[in-house]
């Protein structure tokens, strides 16, 4: 879960409209290399996207759908409020075209990750609903994308990649979300995408339930709205260095107040860590150091800014060792969710750690704060 804090926290809930089905809440966007050759290689990525779309239940409350093509240039075709219903979105479609030139993928990774994935654009990533890319193409990328595709990653997005012979492995392996063998699918040729669009729609479908189910465990939403959590570890990771403006640095405690205010905080119900960092790291308070919500509401206020370096790369390692830690503790297992609080500048390799994180079965909400 990513979003960009504006000096509240009341839109960070779990929910979804009980009309919609779990494999039907997604806000998915297709970004689709449009050099493609031949009219039939087209008319082959266009079925496909329709076979992929026909059964999802596309409405502006369940299924929002987006569509991008690259090559030089990325252009949205179709942002994901602008094609409410199944016949707009098969519409946005045909108007996919053979446009020859580059393959700058990571340049269409970025305008995807800021425009088509901005809440402007109808995400919906502040009420927690599943953030999805399909990215298909044919051929390796001619500019950078390892840079572009973890700033994405980082905001929570997940990616599947569609590997049509003649793609770079390893710049599919860094653009597609962990683990990479389960993300990439390879096919031979364009033809094969029709017959393979069936199993590719169940593995979405997989996706968007597992996803769903996960932000929904441990949760009970009563008539209200109001959250009941009953057990779950929450670690908040803070950047303090010196990036970090001191105003935007007081929007980091408000927002920890705000979230952690929602919930019952103890020992046998929700527990919450914080550390702060730069090229330092430090322990503000271990997960069961509050016993109760004014403990932890006075060990937030207590919070001051450290300064230096940003290395989130290497912060990430550290809580994670913590949070190996902690778990001996647990007598048994709740989930565990990591809300990471930065502007998102890191000065060092941040994708290898976020996939060991995740890797522990680690939910990791990455939070703009500033201009992040």
């Amino acid at each position: 879960e990513a979003t960009q804090y504006r000096g509240g926290a009341a839109d960070i809930q779990v929910s979804f409209p009980v009309a919609c089905q779990k494999d039907s809440l997604a806000d998915l966007v297709f970004l689709v290399d449009e050099s493609v050759g031949t009219r039939q290689n087209l008319r082959n990525l266009q079925n496909f996207l329709r076979n992929i779309t026909a059964a999802m239940d596309v409405s502006y409350n369940c299924t929002r759908l987006g569509l991008m093509s690259y090559s030089d240039r990325a252009k949205i075709i179709s942002f994901l409020n602008s094609s409410t219903t199944q016949y707009e979105f098969q519409e946005q479609i045909q108007k996919l075209s053979i446009q020859a030139g580059k393959s700058n993928a990571g340049a269409a990774i970025e305008k995807m990750r800021l425009e088509a994935f901005s809440e402007s654009s109808g995400s919906r990533r502040a009420q927690g609903v599943p953030q999805i890319a399909v990215f298909v193409t044919h051929r390796p990328s001619t500019d950078e994308v390892r840079d572009m595709a973890i700033q994405l990653q980082l905001q929570d997005v997940t990616v599947f990649g569609m590997n049509i012979q003649g793609a770079n492995d390893v710049q599919l392996e860094e653009i597609v979300s962990y683990p990479p063998r389960q993300m990439v699918s390879k096919l031979e040729s364009y033809a094969d995408l029709e017959a393979y669009s069936k199993n590719f729609r169940k593995k979405l479908q997989n996706e968007i339930w597992s996803q769903i189910s996960t932000r929904a465990e441990g949760m009970d939403l009563d008539r209200t709205g109001c959250m009941d959590t009953k057990e779950a570890d929450i670690y908040f990771l803070i950047d303090g260095s010196t990036s970090i403006q001191k105003k935007h640095f007081g929007q980091i405690k408000e927002f920890m107040l705000a979230v952690t205010g929602m919930f019952s905080i103890g020992p046998d119900k929700v527990q919450v860590g914080a550390v702060q960092y730069s090229h330092k790291m430090k322990v503000e308070f271990y997960i069961n150091d509050s016993s109760n919500n004014v403990n932890l509401r006075n060990a937030i206020l207590n919070i001051e800014q450290l300064k230096g370096r940003t290395h989130t790369g290497e912060a990430l390692d550290f809580v994670l060792s913590i949070i190996k830690e902690d778990r001996k503790h647990r007598t048994r297992q709740v989930p565990c969710y990591l809300i990471v609080l930065t502007d998102g500048r890191s000065t060092d390799e941040v994708l290898k750690p976020a996939e060991r994180v995740r890797a522990e079965q680690v939910t990791i909400h990455a939070v703009g704060i500033g201009e992040a």
